[in-house]
């Protein structure tokens, strides 16, 4: 991959380069005049100034070290070293091999009268001068002059340093490349210091450039660091441009040093949003959010040897951790890399990243590194690794963080569809479904999928276009007559919308001239007790029992002429004759008059009024009497609650009430409340049904019955009963099981397992307080099949069920008709027959067959059976013109004419 950067980039980037060589060879050449002077100055040093001498660091030492091997302070050094070193920080960060001057003699050692570069090398040809005679064939004076040449040339370079320790900074060129993939990385990054007090503050900016994946990003960061004696702590915020892809960020990290250790942690947070892809054309990016955690070691034996450990999460739909190609939902990674660094100047790092969806990738890369604070001859020692190592070492390290921008994905919606979600109707009846499309490139046509509906006689009216609509099936009292639709946009280029599902759902048409509504009693007293029930008898317009709908009717009050809760109620349910529901009505306490309202999925049936009078108390009575439950275990107690009032109807203080009950322990009188209330406690030992009472003086006894079941009770008693045992196939019997235990009391909330070969079971409860499980059973098949019940570990006794073939009705009429008037020789041609019985109903499997005297139409069949709505239905096609045709439908003994015309 070929990457080329600004004129302007690559001469500041050549600039840098060239300075760094030639500095140090022009002070060299500074350093040689300088021994000439310094040669000058050594015969004229005062010998009874302070003595010096100097040393340098060898492998394994430091400024610190050496300090205290010869009983030393800082201090004591720092003022005759500060020429070479900006701050005492600097020298005792000093590396290996750098020249520290002591104060003391050493052998011949030489006196120190001014901290001048110039005599320093005086002084020090005077300790070479007694350090080498006698020993050396070389004359004193030759050895002298080598000597301060030596140490002239060394000061040079360490000014030199000394610059470049004050412009400070660091700098990499990375480049990667993944292996068995197509993965490429060129990066080059700066860290400059904008304030570097060189010791526990550092303020700086990292600039980087990068080409990866084809993609050009920058990166621009500001940070601080704190150093204290041992460890460091820093800071920085970053902002992240993908030029290419136009996508930006935000990236906040914290760092944490010390020696041989680093520990970063750094969050992602998108500046821009969706947006279109250059990585496909129907393909929208944004950056992903996201974060990880970062550290890294070296293993202080063997300091060019490091390992890191990475984790790290994103959040989106589609991101793109690896490659735009391999996405995933809320991707983790776990990377780990071993790196070498032979010398300051280069790294050699191998990676391996394993994501959460068991992908991995493995990538190397080859890092040249450049510290500005460190000479050329330093980045090409050996031996200076260790000190990149160390707290001050990496002091202008760059921030260890993905300055890669992490991207998330998602297709472009370029076709959107909305229709209705819910659709509701009566048999027969025609629904648009509302479609509404949008599309870039177009709409061309829909697709709607509605199997089932169309199994049970449904139609889908215009199904490829926007004006689609179903026409419902009938209802059928076996399923639960809801349908699922699914419908699909489809573009003109083949494109597709996210499908939709729509429910579709059928109600049974209940004649309100046929069906009916009972109040048992349309007077109640406003005592709290007292009830009554509502009995709906719903039929069809044909005078059919509507059957299984007693989900779908509801009760609800329309109005009232005094305010308060005048009356409770409860869902009404099937009753065992067809068509007929019941709902229990509790009186309130307050006196009014209440309109009942019933409907039919949500279409209203009747509205049926009940009276509640006044109670008249001819003295103290309990008037209401409450229990907190009316069922529990064995030795729990039931919280029952008498409501005291006095022949006014106001609540009677101090009153005592009498609480009684045979097999109950909770017995005794109670005072009542200044709310008239009194509360007992009721309990029994032994499992049952029990009747609690209250009264107050010989007044009127309000009773409660009571159901205590023991814990765990097994089962004992299973009793299968059922309301018919002799039924038509497909007719529905109804199964009823009473679950008790071996004192007879009823178990609620127990299992019934119903079973029989041939024997569809359907609509199985659990047991309800009474004890009660029931369960639907219907069969396809005709003759006797055996139905057992089982719960727990007792089973009850078998019951045979008959179910006889469904006989088919005599027709009484055909209502016989074609899908048009004329035809011309060639068009399809359909014709329906209509088969009723003398009460007007339709027939099912009537055999029905059509006759004509001219051949003018040829059928696919001339004999249907008609189905559940009563249709035998005919298709075929004109073959001959004829201006007067007769067609003949017959069922049993009925016909039916039917005349059309043709033409050519």
């Amino acid at each position: 991959m070929k990457v080329i950067f600004p004129k302007r980039r690559a001469f500041l980037v050549w600039s840098q380069i060239s300075l760094q060589v030639m500095l140090p060879l022009a002070l060299s050449q500074q350093a040689n005049a300088s021994t000439d002077r310094a040669q000058a100055r050594a015969g004229v040093i005062d010998s009874g100034s302070k003595l010096v001498h100097g040393y340098r660091l060898q492998s394994g030492e430091t400024t610190a070290s050496l300090l205290k091997n010869n009983k030393l302070q800082i201090d004591q050094v720092w003022d005759i070293n500060s020429f070479a070193f900006n701050s005492r920080n600097a020298l005792l960060a000093a590396p290996v091999g750098t020249l520290i001057y002591l104060p003391g003699p050493a052998t011949g050692a030489v006196p120190a009268s001014s901290n001048n570069t110039a005599n320093l090398a005086a002084k020090h040809l005077t300790a070479a001068g007694s350090q080498f005679d006698g020993r050396n064939p070389i004359s004193a004076d030759k050895v002298a002059t080598g000597y301060a040449s030596s140490l002239a040339s060394q000061a040079a370079g360490q000014q030199a340093e000394s610059w470049l320790n004050k412009l400070g900074g660091s700098s990499r060129i990375t480049l990667g490349t993944g292996l068995g993939s197509s993965t490429s990385e060129i990066a080059g990054d700066v860290l400059v210091p904008l304030y570097d007090n060189k010791a526990e503050n550092l303020f700086f900016t990292q600039l980087g450039l990068r080409r990866i994946d084809s993609r050009q990003t920058l990166n621009l960061g500001l940070g601080t660091r704190y150093f204290a004696d041992a460890w460091m702590l820093g800071s920085n915020v970053f902002l992240d441009n993908d030029m290419t892809g136009k996508n930006r960020r935000w990236g906040i990290g914290a760092e944490w040093w010390t020696d041989n250790l680093r520990l970063s942690a750094n969050g992602y947070l998108r500046l821009t949003e969706w947006h279109q892809s250059r990585d496909g054309t129907d393909l929208e990016e944004r950056p992903a959010n996201g974060w990880d955690i970062e550290a890294q070691s070296w293993i202080p034996a063997y300091p060019q040897i490091g390992g890191k450990l990475k984790y790290e999460q994103y959040y989106g739909q589609n991101v793109a951790l690896i490659n735009h190609s391999e996405v995933q939902s809320d991707p983790s990674a776990v990377s780990a890399s071993v790196n070498w660094t032979p010398i300051p100047l280069v790294t050699l790092e191998g990676e391996h990243r394993s994501i959460t969806s068991g992908k991995a990738d493995n990538i190397v890369r080859l890092m040249l590194n450049y510290d500005f604070s460190r000479s050329l001859a330093a980045m090409l020692d050996p031996s200076q690794v260790a000190a990149m190592r160390s707290l001050q070492g990496g002091r202008y390290d760059l921030v260890s963080r993905n300055n890669r921008i992490v991207l998330d994905y998602r297709k472009q919606t370029l076709i959107k569809l909305s229709m209705a979600r819910s659709l509701e109707g009566k048999a027969g009846q025609v629904i648009p479904l509302e479609i509404e499309v949008s599309s870039t490139h177009g709409f061309e046509k829909m697709r709607i999928v509605a199997d089932e509906l169309v199994k049970a006689g449904g139609t889908i009216i215009n199904p490829l276009t926007k004006d689609a609509a179903v026409q419902l099936p009938a209802y059928n009292s076996a399923t639960n007559n809801t349908y699922l639709l699914t419908a699909t946009a489809i573009d003109t280029r083949g494109g597709e919308s996210s499908p939709m599902q729509a429910k579709i759902v059928v109600h049974e048409e209940a004649d309100i001239g046929n069906s009916s509504a009972v109040m048992a009693e349309s007077i109640l007293p406003a005592n709290g007790t007292s009830a009554t029930k509502i009995t709906l008898m719903l039929a069809d317009k044909d005078k059919n029992p509507v059957k299984g709908v007693a989900d779908k009717l509801q009760l609800k009050i329309k109005s009232t002429t005094r305010a308060g809760e005048l009356v409770t109620f409860t869902k009404f349910t099937e009753s065992s004759t067809a068509g007929t529901y019941t709902a229990d009505v509790t009186a309130g306490s307050t006196a009014g008059e209440v309109v009942l309202v019933s409907s039919l999925g949500g279409a209203t049936l009747f509205e049926t009024p009940l009276t509640l009078q006044a109670v008249v108390v001819e003295a103290n009575n309990v008037v209401q009497l409450d229990a907190n439950a009316i069922g529990t275990l064995v030795g729990m107690n039931i919280q029952l609650t008498a409501t005291v009032h006095d022949k006014n109807g106001k609540a009677v203080e101090n009153a005592t009430v009498s609480f009684g009950g045979t097999g109950l322990d909770g017995a005794g009188d109670k005072t009542t409340d200044a709310n008239g209330q009194a509360v007992a406690q009721m309990t029994s030992q032994t499992a049952g049904k029990f009747t609690a009472t209250a009264q107050v003086g010989s007044g009127t006894v309000l009773s409660k019955e009571l159901r205590f079941t023991e814990a765990g009770a097994a089962v004992a008693v299973v009793d299968l009963t059922t309301d018919l045992t002799l039924v038509e196939v497909e007719q529905p019997i109804v199964a009823s099981v009473t679950v008790r235990d071996a004192n007879g009391s009823p178990l609620k909330d127990e299992v019934v397992d119903f079973t029989g070969n041939e024997l569809d079971i359907t609509d199985v409860t659990r047991t309800d307080i009474d004890g009660i499980a029931t369960a639907t059973i219907t069969s396809q098949k005709v003759g006797d099949f055996i139905l057992r019940a089982k719960s727990g570990n007792k089973s009850s006794k078998n019951k045979t069920l008959t179910f006889t073939a469904a006989t088919v009705a005599e027709a009484a009429s055909i209502e016989f008709t074609s899908d048009k008037e004329n035809y011309k020789v060639g068009d399809n041609i359909t014709l329906t027959a209509i088969v009723k019985d003398k009460t007007g109903k339709v027939i099912k499997n009537k055999e029905v067959t059509v006759r004509y005297s001219i051949p003018v139409i040829s059928l696919d069949k001339k004999t249907v059976l008609t189905n559940s709505q009563g249709r035998a239905i005919f298709t075929g096609q004109v073959i001959m013109s004829s201006s007067a045709a007769v067609l003949t439908a017959t069922a049993g003994r009925v016909e039916t004419l039917l005349g059309i015309s043709t033409s050519d």
